[in-house]
């Protein structure tokens, strides 16, 4: 690294923006949680233009650190796109290791974090098919997990791990982007239980939601006819089309939760500045991830 980044490294330990984890005597650090991670619009716009359906690319978010109303903060001030070398370019991300190289130390010598990121592309025949894919897609694939447990930056206090970022653009079917955070030992490896939770919370506040809808005896019956209806629609569709449908419908409450408040781990937006909150690290999601990291790279 240039000079000058090991003294930054301190300082950053110093201020608590960075802090040591030990994983089995090893020594790592990560980036102090609670933190939110900001992409002003103008960068969102510049991944969704520079996003292809058919083919996987990324590079870093170069994100800036700062403190707001006591508030620890992560804001993208550069979009660095690598080449994507991978055999594969359409199932795969693979960077070319010497821009990589350039781009991180450009980065480390501005005083800003290189978060890595790739896109997973959505490409599809039809609307159906585009919402299985889109469904498919954010989330983060075996590769993904075990690439961010084993891209640690080395500095003299132990071996700095950076969240990552997943990109994904939906097809046709709907406009915006979707990006999630994941692993450097701060947001979990995947966002399978938070969006789980969300479905689960979704699901039982519409049940709450419905049951009082229905005491008038006239709005049951205006809800049985919608029923009824939607009933006939689904009875009328082919098997493998009312899986896409089920699967297009489980993601309502996750677009909702996505787009609006202060989401947690992952985001959406339609071209509009972005913010993600990553909560401070603990529990069972930190526990899984650290044994992962030992037991293949330790």
């Amino acid at each position: 690294m240039r000079k000058g980044f090991s003294e930054w490294i301190d300082t950053l330990i110093r201020t608590g923006i960075i802090e040591r984890y030990d994983i089995s005597e090893k020594a790592y650090l990560r980036v102090s949680g609670p933190v939110r991670f900001v992409i002003p619009g103008d960068k969102i716009r510049e991944l969704m233009r520079q996003y292809e359906s058919q083919t996987e690319k990324g590079g870093f978010l170069v994100a800036k650190h700062c403190t707001k109303n006591g508030q620890s903060v992560l804001t993208v001030t550069e979009v660095v796109f690598i080449e994507n070398i991978s055999p594969n370019p359409q199932d795969s991300y693979q960077f070319h290791m010497q821009h990589a190289k350039v781009a991180v130390e450009n980065a480390f010598s501005s005083q800003q974090f290189p978060v890595i990121f790739h896109t997973h592309p959505t490409k599809a025949n039809s609307f159906l098919q585009e919402i299985k894919e889109y469904s498919d897609q954010i989330n983060t694939s075996e590769p993904d997990q075990v690439a961010a447990a084993s891209n640690p930056y080395l500095t003299r206090h132990g071996r700095l791990l950076l969240p990552e970022a997943l990109i994904v653009c939906p097809g046709s079917a709907m406009n915006g982007i979707f990006v999630g955070l994941y692993g450097g030992l701060i947001a979990p490896l995947d966002f399978k239980k938070q969006k789980h939770k969300l479905l689960y919370n979704s699901l039982l506040n519409t049940t709450l939601k419905t049951l009082s809808f229905i005491n008038n005896p006239k709005d049951a019956a205006i809800a049985s006819g919608i029923g009824l209806s939607l009933a006939t629609f689904l009875k009328q569709l082919s098997p493998v089309n009312k899986r896409r449908v089920g699967e297009g419908i489980q993601l309502l409450p996750l677009l909702s939760y996505a787009y609006e408040g202060d989401p947690k781990y992952f985001a959406m937006s339609a071209g509009k500045k972005l913010t993600i909150d990553l909560p401070k690290p603990g529990g069972k999601d930190l526990d899984k991830q650290a044994f992962f990291i030992d037991n293949n790279f330790g």
